[in-house]
């Protein structure tokens, strides 16, 4: 499935980017292209259920190695989610 979106610039700011890079903010499908092709969906949510765990105080034994890079990822993946969100094209247009 495609979607369209509307990439008009023209609301940009920096609040909006997020932790976005430049080129990110621009064509946010870069992150989810970046993230998995670092890694599986098995991994993040493996690496999910390392935080939930670690969190809640269960988990004392965990991999921290590639916890901030997946955590990064997974924090930008939202911010381009919401941007894909917020510029898509109504399917009546």
């Amino acid at each position: 499935m495609t979607w369209k979106m509307n990439t008009d610039s023209e609301n940009s700011s920096p609040l909006m980017q997020a932790s976005l890079s430049d080129d990110e903010y621009l064509n946010p499908t870069l992150v989810f292209r970046k993230a998995f092709a670092e890694y599986s969906i098995k991994d993040f949510d493996y690496y999910i259920a390392i935080v939930v765990y670690f969190s809640m105080g269960v988990f004392k034994n965990a991999e921290q190695s590639n916890l901030i890079s997946t955590y990064i990822h997974l924090t930008k993946m939202l911010d381009a989610a919401h941007l894909i969100l917020e510029r898509r094209i109504p399917k009546s247009q």
